[in-house]
């Protein structure tokens, strides 16, 4: 059971980190805003909040790397 659960973890672990590309693009202040926001939710351990909140700042600006691998981490807190 426990190698199951670290098995799925890790998979969506490097899932997550795929649709990352490093780019020099600059941020909007909105999503700058927005990802702020979502790092206070998971630094107090909202993370259901914190998911939905690196969902919009991707949806704003999809270059914002930082905000597919919080969420990633926000998904892996929630679901240890």
């Amino acid at each position: 059971m426990n190698l199951f659960r670290i098995f799925w973890i890790t998979v969506f672990a490097i899932a997550c980190w795929l649709p990352v590309t490093p780019t020099d693009a600059t941020l909007s202040v909105d999503a700058h805003a927005l990802f702020k926001v979502g790092v206070e939710q998971a630094q107090t351990e909202r993370f259901r909040d914190a998911i939905e909140t690196f969902h919009q700042v991707i949806q704003k600006d999809s270059e914002f790397s930082a905000a597919y691998s919080n969420r990633c981490f926000s998904y892996i807190q929630r679901i240890g």
